[in-house]
């Protein structure tokens, strides 16, 4: 959905007009996200095949790893030419504000990721210190 695009769309107090226009912007590449998701889909199924085969084939794992790869640049281009259109649709205010929600956004994602290291070497140390402490 739009929140995808832009998240935290729904914190910029969209107009009823920006809301419409954000709706059909979103519905006019309807078809490009569907066709999209589907070449993905066809994509990483064709690499699962490849690396699960019977016999190794690098070649062809390569082969189906760029494959994935350019659907997902195709994909991600698609997501900033509709990104642009909505962010176009914004006042600056909200394009201010949806910068400052990013900004925290991502501060809590590295806080979450430093506890989540944090835990793991504290795990890790546990772990090292058992068979010392049998011994």
């Amino acid at each position: 959905g739009p929140g995808g695009i832009i998240p935290g769309l729904r914190a910029l107090d969209l107009t009823e007009t920006q809301r419409e226009q954000v709706k059909a912007a979103m519905e006019s590449h309807k078809a490009e996200f569907e066709a999209q998701a589907k070449a993905m889909q066809a994509a990483r199924q064709a690499l699962h095949a490849v690396v699960t085969a019977d016999a190794f084939d690098e070649a062809a794992i390569r082969l189906k790893s760029a494959d994935v790869a350019v659907v997902e640049a195709e994909g991600a281009v698609l997501r900033a030419k509709v990104h642009a259109e909505v962010w176009a649709l914004l006042t600056p205010e909200q394009q201010q504000k949806a910068k400052t929600l990013q900004a925290d956004r991502e501060a809590r994602r590295g806080q979450i990721r430093e506890r989540a290291e944090q835990w793991r070497g504290q795990r890790q140390e546990r772990r090292q210190q058992r068979p010392q402490q049998r011994g």
